[in-house]
């Protein structure tokens, strides 16, 4: 349905943001890419040539403005996000990226002939809430990052009730797969590993519910294109809990346990999250959706891209 469709995506060179964009790309689409001066673009260098970067910043309306004119965008895909791996490092960027930089983005949309606005948000909205976690409970973010996602969010669903903008919210679960930083867990685990580096974690005992970055990606793009996903928040999850210490440990099974693992020799972050496991009965009667990739599987998957691409790896941003 998105063929030949022209798309305006913000975080295209996030982890998330670049497995869409070369999703969109293979789609058909023309991808309108909305990118700072500098950015890192290692995650998008097999399919950068095939994009149409447009110079611009959340912070900046005007150049918000152009990047609408140049792309004249039937969908936008809004994933660009300030703390995704250090969730408590800075209230106030988080603040001005997350809520001021989508207000700018959602003003700048309210003039287009928009099929779609896809906001994509996190589970850590939740916060340590009653898991599963259901869509219709109260959000309780634990950090700045998850707090100023959840006020993004509230923004879009104003625009979607004054305004009528066609939008729809994803909570993506725990994602995982190629071209993750590697500050976050399951990169951390298997490029130390690599290296023949000991691994220092926590005791482990969080309970996450991993979803492959592909089935992620057949979310998002399924919620902009079901008529039904507009006005609605859906998560993107299994419903299956597991720890953080069975999903390292299980990582290191398909390595062949090169370097011990260390459980324990970190403290728990301030804040910390134990049990974030989705409801996922709503993507699954309102698009359709479920994860087709067990986490077996898609582990085996993910530690072979980053044994064959070690040094690209190393290479990409944090988050």
């Amino acid at each position: 349905m998105l063929a030949g469709s022209r798309v305006l995506l913000t975080g295209a060179t996030g982890f998330l943001g670049a497995h869409l964009a070369r999703r969109l790309v293979a789609e058909g689409c023309w991808v309108g890419a909305l990118l700072r001066l500098g950015s890192n673009t290692a995650r998008l260098a097999n399919v950068l040539d095939r994009l149409h970067p447009l110079s611009g910043d959340l912070l900046a309306p005007d150049t918000l403005a152009e990047a609408m004119r140049v792309s004249a965008p039937r969908y936008v895909f809004h994933l660009a996000a300030h703390g995704v791996d250090r969730p408590l490092a800075s209230a106030t960027d988080s603040v001005q990226t997350n809520v001021q930089g989508t207000v700018n983005l959602l003003d700048a949309c309210r003039a287009a002939d928009l099929a779609r606005f896809v906001y994509v948000g996190t589970c850590y909205e939740y916060g340590d809430g009653s898991a599963p976690c259901r869509e219709d409970q109260p959000v309780a973010p634990a950090n700045y990052y998850a707090a100023s996602k959840a006020a993004g969010w509230l923004l879009c669903s104003v625009y979607h009730r004054v305004h009528g903008l066609p939008v729809a919210t994803v909570r993506p679960f725990q994602a995982y797969g190629p071209y993750q930083g590697c500050r976050l867990l399951l990169p951390y685990a298997i490029t130390t590993a690599l290296r023949g580096e000991d691994l220092r974690l926590t005791p482990g005992e969080q309970v996450r519910d991993f979803v492959h970055v592909d089935d992620v990606v057949d979310g998002v793009l399924t919620a902009a294109t079901t008529p039904a996903a507009v006005g609605q928040t859906i998560n993107l999850g299994s419903g299956e809990g597991t720890t953080v210490r069975r999903a390292v440990e299980m990582a290191l099974d398909v390595l062949g346990w090169p370097v011990p693992a260390h459980f324990g020799a970190l403290e728990y972050r301030p804040g910390e999250v134990w049990d974030l496991r989705a409801d996922p009965r709503r993507a699954r009667e309102l698009l359709g959706w479920q994860p087709r990739t067990g986490l077996a599987d898609g582990l085996r998957q993910t530690v072979g891209w980053y044994r064959a691409h070690l040094e690209l790896a190393l290479r990409l941003p944090s988050s």
